[in-house]
């Protein structure tokens, strides 16, 4: 595959400054200088030009790129190995690449379900065989994304119950199959059903999913109809096949607009309360969904801030609160919104394009105040059981939603930091930015692996079912970009590497939880993440030892240090280059014939004067000739010596 950045990489008057605001030129260069690190997105070449992809950076994919180059310039091991472009440019939830790829075990043509989970469709189910089956969809997404209304669905499962699928309507029959789909998908990562679904009650693989939408752009845009859309969108997005979700998600916004969703339904006098209520939790669903998909594969958004004026609810600013509508009942819904709302702003602050961007230092404290409120909004609900009000009468929020809630904040603090990593001078900005990152990323691996210890089914430690499995679709993306955040550090020296194994070790523990799912993308991720964790571990192993020299010393500080003159880098930097030789320099001291007895009498006292020298003169010597032998020699005594 062969890549193509941005056609601005070397652009410097890009403005990121107010628009319509100019600014003279010597005030703007200096402006440019103090400003973080760019990503961009990727524009694959997958062989046939008409069906060219993008995924745009703020999926990490220009960081996780970035990092694999790093690894691969330091790697021998790494430039050669087949297969290295594809691993390192794929996004969990990139289902189109997997489709592909015709390697994949799975795709989405073949059928979703395993022989045990599925039945033929002769037999009688009950109304309590349909609950049972759906107990998980309302438990784990329902409090999240209330876009159906729970006796709307019951009263299906009556009439299956009674009379069968035959007389369903279509629109119904898609809510059912999504439902029943969800939770069995669900059950992979928990306890097995009891008992078998029948098949007419599933979507049978995700092409099917994707036909059994037709509806919606095919029928006038309604309620009902975007609610059946919006259900099969959440499916899609449950399993990762997310470009499938975002495509279905495009047609469900522009329908959301057609009906007017955009606006607060409370603003007009014709709706009834109950119908204010409906709109209101179907907008602010498609919403989060839509914020989820668009940050995952790093797209533009499709819902812009400044053209909504729909309330939170039980924040009505235009009437009185809506006597049908319980905001206590729906504060996880309210929650997920307004972090969905700094998702945005996040991808509008880092993400947008080139010429567009406006990333100022102070656009970014104000991303991150609004990221610190939004956490003080919700510590009270997340808090630990023990320390909860007693008399308050807000429904308790549910361990695994606790868990999504924390890991969303965390999430947020490593995609605002992360772009400053992209900096190829690392500075104070960049090493803050990487702490940040770091900090974040141990959070979410510690918090997602108490969670799996806390609930783990069986007490063997290679089980994979969970008491209360981990189901929101972010969070495979989360540990795959927190494992790369710990081992790219863990090469830079930023963590000790002892710690980030251990984190790394539970991202591969949780992905194999989220594996039992059987979307392929945990698999991937474990893949990638155990190519970096070698890789790593390999390099830890060839590094030299500390410098022994000042004069080295003093190189290595100037090098790094962003208050010393452009000049003196230059200069510097010359001086390095024009020491380039092409003689092999060998690791290990095997590739050397060995010291006589003599000479390894040196060891505690020869060797740092030898290398004092070598070093004194391989940098003040301005022969290359005469350098060629002293380096060869600094390396044969530090690696035979040592």
């Amino acid at each position: 595959m062969s890549s193509h950045h941005s056609p601005y990489d070397n652009i410097e008057t890009a403005s990121h400054s107010t628009l319509g605001h100019s600014e003279p030129q010597g005030q703007k260069r200096k402006h440019s200088t103090s400003q973080p690190g760019r990503e961009y997105g990727l524009m694959r070449d997958t062989g046939e030009h008409d069906a060219a992809r993008f995924v745009g950076s703020g999926s990490g994919i220009h960081y996780i790129r970035a990092v694999h180059l790093r690894l691969a310039k330091r790697s021998a091991s790494r430039t050669t190995e087949p297969g290295s472009s594809t691993i390192n440019t794929l996004i969990p939830g990139e289902d189109d690449q997997l489709r592909q790829d015709a390697s994949i075990r799975r795709n989405r043509e073949q059928f979703l379900w395993k022989d045990d989970e599925v039945c033929g469709n002769d037999t009688n189910e009950t109304f309590e065989d349909l609950v049972e089956w759906s107990k998980s969809y309302f438990k784990a997404w329902h409090p999240v994304l209330p876009f159906l209304h729970g006796p709307h669905v019951l009263g299906l499962f009556e009439e299956v119950a009674k009379n069968g699928t035959l007389l369903l309507d279509p629109i119904d029959m898609v809510i059912l199959k999504s439902v029943l789909s969800i939770s069995l998908a669900d059950s992979r990562q928990a306890t097995p059903f009891k008992k078998p679904i029948p098949k007419v009650y599933l979507f049978n693989s995700v092409d099917d999913a994707l036909a059994s939408s037709q509806f919606a752009l095919s029928q006038p845009a309604s309620i009902r109809s975007t609610q059946a859309a919006l259900a099969i969108q959440l499916f899609l997005t449950s399993m990762l096949c997310l470009n499938a979700a975002s495509r279905l998600g495009g047609l469900i916004v522009r329908t959301a607009f057609h009906m007017g969703l955009h606006r607060c339904p409370a603003r007009y006098p014709f709706f009834t309360d109950k119908e204010v209520s409906v709109r209101r939790r179907v907008f602010w669903c498609i919403y989060i969904v839509e914020r989820l998909l668009c940050q995952s594969l790093g797209l533009p958004l499709d819902i812009r801030d400044d053209d909504l004026d729909v309330c939170y609810p039980g924040e009505e600013r235009h009437t009185i609160t809506n006597r049908e509508e319980n905001p206590e009942r729906l504060q996880l819904l309210t929650f997920v919104a307004k972090h969905a709302r700094i998702r945005g702003l996040i991808l509008e602050l880092r993400n947008k394009s080139m010429l567009q961007r406006q990333d100022t230092a102070d656009r970014a404290a104000f991303v991150q105040a609004e990221l610190a409120k939004w956490f003080n909004e919700i510590q009270d609900a997340v808090e630990e059981d023990d320390l909860a009000d007693a008399s308050s009468t807000t429904p308790a929020i549910s361990e695994h939603h606790k868990v999504m809630l924390l890991v969303l904040k965390h999430e947020s603090a490593i995609c605002l930091n992360r772009p400053g990593l992209a900096s190829e001078h690392p500075s104070s900005s960049y090493s803050s930015a990487f702490q940040a990152c770091i900090s974040a990323a141990k959070s979410i691996l510690i918090i997602l692996k108490k969670h799996r210890n806390r609930h783990q089914l069986s007490l063997d430690s290679t089980s994979a079912k969970s008491q209360a499995p981990l189901l929101w679709p972010s969070f495979t993306w989360s540990i795959w970009i927190s494992a790369f955040v710990l081992i790219h550090a863990a090469c830079e020296k930023q963590v000790h590497l002892g710690s980030a194994m251990k984190h790394v070790a539970a991202a591969k523990d949780i992905l194999g939880h989220l594996a039992a799912r059987d979307t392929s993308w945990p698999e991937y991720c474990l893949g990638a993440i155990d190519e970096l964790t070698s890789t790593v571990q390999e390099l830890s192993q060839e590094r030299p030892t500390m410098i022994e020299s000042p004069v080295d010393a003093i190189i290595t500080t100037r090098s790094f240090s962003p208050s010393v003159g452009s000049q003196v880098q230059k200069q510097e930097t010359a001086q390095t280059l024009s020491l380039k030789t092409p003689l092999p320099i060998p690791r290990r001291s095997k590739d050397y014939p060995p010291l006589n007895p003599s000479d390894r009498n040196k060891k505690d006292h020869g060797q740092r004067i030898i290398l004092r020298v070598s070093y004194l003169k391989t940098y003040l010597t301005p022969n290359p000739k005469i350098l060629k032998p002293h380096i060869l020699m600094t390396f044969y005594l530090h690696q035979t010596l040592r």
